[in-house]
């Protein structure tokens, strides 16, 4: 009897201490998590695409002459000396393949599945308009061997016109999938990318195909230029899907931004105010050189003036590298 009651009590001990551990274990942050689905990170990137065009556009208004700093303040630094380091506009490197990891996570992850095929093809649009981006700005960098993670953490670097070419045959090959699933009129037709899902273009994938096909026009436009990329880019020329079109409207990213900490749209974040309401550009100023384009020293262009510049056609000005 007294064996039986010794090992009820340790059956007893070890159901209670699996509960106790169960109970106890607080180490899981549902607002963290470690795994996700294409339809929850599609939406997301194509938001922080935005963002990162936004440090795109913004990141030379100094080094360029567009804005200067304010009577009296210094902190030019390189925008002045052109002293520039390794770590100088590291953001625009890093948050392209921040970026690019979602949309290969996407595409992984839908590859094979007809039913997931706008999702894939959003997905292939998306990194190869951010990639372009990429490459305008530094010339070569990792594509081929890039995005696998722990698996290559040395990723080896592509020339430019190769991975120009990829973009666009990847384009193709997306405007090609999202035609074909159009097509489909069985039970086996893709799954409708809900407007509620898609901020740029609410679901629309005749617009999705402008989209790519624009992108592909402009990556060929530059390649034309090339002498040793002309005759592909004119071959590619003669291909280019004349009944799909080009965008003819803005491709604006809107998810639904809010005045509210992190939910502002990037642009106005970066160049007007806060959610709090305090000004984000504190010191910077519209340079003499920039208001010529808008002021009719060299352009009129009064609309875009007004709609850029606060207190135009008057605004306060400086000159870069006069410090007054």
């Amino acid at each position: 009897m007294k064996k039986i009651f010794n090992g009820l009590l340790i059956v007893a001990l070890a159901v209670g201490f699996t509960s106790c551990k169960k109970y106890l274990d607080i180490n899981e942050n549902p607002n963290s998590s470690t795994e996700s689905t294409p339809a929850l990170v599609l939406p997301q990137a194509i938001v922080n695409s935005a963002a990162v065009s936004q440090s795109y556009n913004s990141a030379y208004y100094f080094p360029g002459g567009f804005a200067a700093n304010i009577y009296g303040v210094g902190s030019y630094g390189a925008s002045v000396t052109y002293a520039y380091t390794a770590g100088s506009f590291t953001n625009l490197f890093s948050g392209v393949y921040n970026n690019a990891t979602d949309y290969q996570y996407v595409i992984d992850n839908t590859a094979g599945n007809s039913s997931l095929v706008y999702s894939n093809a959003i997905a292939r649009i998306m990194k190869s308009f951010m990639f372009s981006k990429l490459v305008d700005q530094y010339n070569d960098v990792p594509y081929s061997e890039a995005l696998k993670g722990s698996a290559i953490l040395t990723p080896k670097y592509d020339k430019a016109e190769d991975i120009y070419k990829d973009l666009v045959a990847q384009l193709t090959a997306s405007i090609k999938a999202i035609t074909d699933g159009q097509a489909v009129t069985s039970a086996n037709k893709p799954a409708v990318v809900a407007s509620s899902t898609d901020p740029l273009f609410k679901g629309d994938m005749n617009l999705w195909k402008k989209f790519a096909n624009t992108v592909k026009l402009r990556l060929l436009i530059k390649m034309a230029g090339v002498p040793a990329q002309s005759a592909y880019a004119t071959t590619e020329f003669a291909a280019l899907s004349t009944s799909v079109g080009f965008l003819e409207t803005d491709a604006l990213v809107n998810p639904g931004y809010l005045k509210e900490a992190n939910r502002q749209n990037p642009l106005y974040n970066s160049l007007a105010f806060g959610s709090d309401g305090v000004r984000s550009q504190a010191q910077a100023v519209p340079t003499i050189w920039i208001l010529t384009f808008y002021n009719g020293t060299k352009i009129s262009d009064q609309g875009r003036g007004y709609a850029i510049y606060r207190g135009f056609p008057s605004p306060a000005v400086n000159r870069l590298g006069e410090e007054n």
